[in-house]
């Protein structure tokens, strides 16, 4: 038995169940699956066994009390976390299991997170990432092997403790629509969590200005602003121009139909810690649905896709301008880009290619 456990993802995560957890079912080891959110909702799937704990119900004490007592009473072969908060129980756990082996997943470079992230400043702040940081490092001894999702993610912190993998979140292949015929693409995205650090602002001051000379211009802004304040001053600034749409987050499953009808998807981030050492899986999602792309220039986004991305200053209203007005003139480049794109999925930036890591890690472990 393996025990897979997160701490406020939702329960159909992505990352956590529709690639790992459903390639980890083709080696028919059972799969215990434990989940802290706010929804009711319990995953109808035969071949794992879904524990859901509501946090509106539960506290997070509960929650891990739970978890840590199932883990003692069935003695998993793997213990599988995706959440700083769990560390505790993998201290408790290998105190009287030493046998069992713990896998820590890091969905992001957590110290750079930590700072871009917290809603403190000066030396609260720095205290309070120390004692974070501090936190995790006690720890990571209890540790047998580390998973990473980005390249330039800080990699060192874990080597000190056990080997670190490294499986990025690329997309699982999807059939993709055909976008070569489109002559005028007017329809733009964004989608992901809203912030003055993710450029919501430069965008929408951007895009204001550039649907004044191209009147089809159309922008879909799907998300969920990180503070009230932020909400409000999105709101004034669309208020000025009906082609902008305000959209609240949308399910994983449901986003890729919008994604599809789609005809270019912007990351508008500025430059920030967080953004140099994370490569958003917006990139990869833009890439599988045929988007052209507009980026900030960002080193994990240029890794990627150096010579297919219309590349702009971050946090520039007008190179974003520029960089948005460029495909609208330069419709040949755009479609280009989109084909070129797509071979990298198919050929490189898929799950198909990723999933064999996980596969590897936990035949390692578990034989």
């Amino acid at each position: 038995m393996i025990i897979i456990a997160s701490c406020g993802h939702h329960s159909d995560d992505e990352r956590i169940y529709y690639k790992q957890i459903n390639t980890l079912k083709k080696n028919s080891i059972p799969i215990n699956y434990f989940t802290y959110n706010k929804s009711n909702s319990e995953l109808d799937d035969k071949k794992i066994n879904h524990h859901h704990f509501n946090s509106n119900k539960y506290s997070q004490s509960q929650y891990k009390k739970e978890l840590l007592q199932f883990i003692q009473n069935n003695n998993p072969m793997v213990l599988h976390i995706h959440d700083l908060e769990l560390l505790p129980i993998v201290r408790k756990i290998k105190s009287h299991n030493k046998n069992i082996k713990i896998i820590y997943d890091i969905h992001e470079d957590l110290v750079s997170m930590w700072d871009a992230l917290s809603k403190y400043s000066g030396i609260s702040k720095q205290i309070i990432n120390t004692v974070l940081s501090k936190f995790e490092l006690y720890h990571l001894k209890y540790i047998d092997c580390f998973i990473i999702a980005n390249k330039f993610a800080e990699k060192k912190r874990y080597e000190n403790f056990g080997p670190v993998h490294l499986i990025q979140n690329f997309p699982i292949k999807n059939d993709i629509l055909d976008k070569t015929d489109i002559n005028a693409p007017y329809k733009l995205i964004y989608h992901g969590q809203l912030d003055y650090n993710r450029g919501i602002t430069t965008l929408i001051d951007a895009f204001n200005d550039l649907s004044l000379q191209y009147n089809q211009l159309e922008l879909k802004i799907i998300g969920k602003s990180r503070t009230r304040d932020f909400e409000k001053i999105v709101k004034t600034k669309i208020k000025k121009n009906g082609k902008i749409k305000l959209i609240a987050p949308i399910p994983h499953n449901n986003i890729w139909d919008i994604l599809f009808e789609s005809h270019i998807g912007i990351i508008p981030f500025h430059d920030m810690l967080i953004f140099e050492k994370n490569t958003p899986t917006k990139l990869f999602e833009f890439m599988t649905t045929n988007c052209g792309i507009i980026s900030s220039y960002l080193e994990p986004i240029y890794d990627v896709a150096p010579n297919s991305i219309s590349f702009s200053k971050a946090g520039d209203k007008n190179s974003l301008l520029n960089a948005m007005e460029f495909y609208l003139k330069n419709i040949d480049i755009y479609k280009k880009h989109i084909v070129h794109n797509k071979k990298l999925i198919d050929e490189k930036f898929n799950w198909d290619c990723e999933s064999k890591e996980i596969l590897n890690i936990y035949e390692h472990l578990i034989l």
